[in-house]
């Protein structure tokens, strides 16, 4: 049997990479949560009647955390390997340019994992019984 066929090492993938693509979205909070109780202390809520810096930094803060758990690791928690491969590498790579090294780091690596598991279910034979496409 092709060891990278093996069951039990495409297991191991799957949960290496459920593994970090959750440590990536807690780093990912706990930053959001320091983020959002700085714009709630320094940054002002309104200037002249228009809503500014605290809640336009809320609201990126809150949508990227959003994102992450809709795109990314939903999708992964329920087996979709491959909705989130792309996902996973875009959060990874704005994460680093924005000061979030070991977020982004988290979510590369869940992607790499995300991408190992892909390529093994493409090279796994078609089920029995099953001829192939019709």
């Amino acid at each position: 049997m092709d060891p990278w066929l093996d069951e039990a090492a495409v297991h191991r993938a799957r949960s290496r990479a459920r593994l970090y693509l959750y440590l990536a979205f807690v780093s990912q909070v706990g930053v959001s949560a320091l983020v959002i109780l700085f714009a709630l202390e320094y940054l002002q809520p309104f200037v002249g009647g228009v809503p500014s810096g605290r809640y336009v930094v809320i609201g990126i803060t809150v949508s990227a955390l959003l994102y992450a758990w809709l795109a990314a690791l939903a999708p992964a928690r329920h087996g979709q390997y491959r909705r989130a491969i792309v996902p996973s590498l875009l959060l990874g790579l704005s994460g680093i340019p924005f000061g979030l090294v070991v977020v982004g780091v988290f979510y590369i690596l869940g992607y790499l994992q995300l991408r190992n598991v892909d390529e093994d279910l493409e090279r796994a034979p078609p089920p029995r019984g099953h001829s192939g496409p019709p």
